[in-house]
């Protein structure tokens, strides 16, 4: 709970400073073809969402595990896409000397790191915690994953658009 309050805070100062500079940001985005408001939603998204699992965390509200494991859903799912885009960008990775076998291990290690803390956020003591053991896991599960996979579906259809 203290890394979500102090991420949440860091990435929530980090975004302030990338508002007050977006011409900077949005030239950069645009040179490697990423849309700024698109990486300004995923950057909302996560600081709130960091910050708001911190804070429901240390008061042992249900709202804050929802909070947690949509983070850690929503990390797996951004990190299994990044490995696409990884893959789909091999040839022009290469071509400027830069080996992306790199970046398959960091997103690869991520994945797997987010998959471990959403297992131990799933544990019948942290569930006890937050008193959602009667939760159906499963369902749980589902529906994050589909409030993920509906963010990543339109995140992909206005990368598309803004192409």
């Amino acid at each position: 709970m203290v890394l979500h309050l102090i991420m949440g805070l860091v990435l929530v100062g980090t975004q302030a400073w990338a508002l007050s500079n977006p011409e900077e940001i949005t030239q950069r985005l645009n040179a490697a073809g990423i849309p700024y408001l698109l990486v300004l939603a995923g950057a909302t998204i996560i600081s709130v969402t960091a910050l708001a699992s911190g804070v429901g965390m240390v008061m042992g509200a249900r709202w804050g595990w929802w909070f947690t494991a949509f983070y850690y859903v929503y990390s797996i799912v951004r990190n299994l896409g990044a490995l696409v885009t990884v893959h789909g960008m091999t040839q022009q990775l290469e071509s400027e000397g830069t080996d992306p076998t790199k970046f398959y291990g960091k997103y690869l290690s991520r994945a797997a790191i987010s998959t471990l803390i959403l297992l131990y956020l799933y544990r019948a003591n942290v569930l006890r915690f937050f008193r959602l053991e009667s939760m159906n896991k499963f369902g749980a599960f589902l529906y994050l994953l589909g409030i993920c996979g509906s963010i990543s579906a339109i995140s992909y259809w206005i990368n598309l658009l803004a192409q």
